[in-house]
């Protein structure tokens, strides 16, 4: 497969402290194991040229 670094973007979603970090509320076990793979391939992406587009999950004080 090619990519053209002009048209594609790198989406990043959820990673954020709410769903990463030991015993926090949406942790998604096992996650940390990826983060600096994670990392590294963005890097690679931003040196090529890919947008990378990060998502974040908010909620109000109510918890919606």
């Amino acid at each position: 497969m090619v990519m053209d670094a002009k048209t594609a973007a790198l989406l990043i979603i959820d990673v954020q402290n709410d769903f990463v970090e030991k015993g926090a509320i949406f942790e998604v076990r096992g996650i940390r194991k990826g983060l600096g793979k994670l990392g590294a391939f963005i890097g690679e992406c931003r040196k090529a040229g890919v947008l990378a587009v990060y998502t974040r999950h908010c909620y109000t004080p109510e918890g919606n």
